[in-house]
């Protein structure tokens, strides 16, 4: 969502925000992709957008940025909590009160969307521990491709995000359906 969220506003395909402000890797816990965006060693190691004081995309800021120095939580069960994350990413803490944080950017109504994500990823994060046990390494690189597609590339920033992430949710579901069903045809030919 965040990368959308910054797409729409630079008018630019997810793709080309993620290869030109973001760093890619893989979860260690999760096995997921998971984009971060790379700081800039020549502005203090600080966010790419952060431009003196504020930022240049404030509009389209990440909710991790807007929240700053709160953090959100998802539980498994869909609850939302705030908690207070003491990180020093150059910008300027303003003493306020968790409601002003959270209205600052009217995040309860990105709640919803929020929330949505994180319960797809936690979801996602057990299917592709499963199909990692069964899959060959040709298959998991083929599967972490269709991941980075579903969760990050294959959206439209001009269309809510909602609506295309639970197409590409389905989409996803089935791709690695058919991954695993097709390792298990190959593993039963070469018994």
């Amino acid at each position: 969502m965040i990368l959308w969220r910054i797409a729409a506003r630079l008018r630019l395909p997810p793709q080309m925000v993620a290869r030109g402000f973001c760093r890619a890797s893989i979860g260690t816990v999760s096995h997921l992709p998971v984009l971060r965006l790379a700081p800039v060693k020549e502005n203090r190691n600080n966010c790419p957008f952060l431009t003196e004081d504020h930022c240049a995309i404030h509009d389209a800021e990440p909710l991790v940025c807007a929240l700053y120095p709160l953090a959100q939580e998802i539980s498994r069960e869909g609850e939302v909590s705030y908690f207070l994350q003491p990180t020093a990413c150059g910008g300027r803490v303003i003493e306020a009160k968790v409601e002003d944080y959270l209205s600052r950017y009217d995040v309860p109504a990105r709640e919803q969307t929020d929330v949505r994500w994180a319960l797809g990823c936690m979801e996602l994060e057990d299917v592709v521990e499963q199909a990692e046990m069964l899959l060959s390494p040709v298959l998991i690189r083929r599967m972490q491709a269709k991941l980075w597609q579903a969760l990050y590339f294959n959206y439209d920033y001009t269309q809510l995000f909602l609506p295309q992430l639970e197409r590409n949710l389905n989409w996803l579901n089935g791709e690695i359906i058919k991954l695993t069903e097709y390792q298990k045809k190959r593993n039963s030919k070469s018994k």
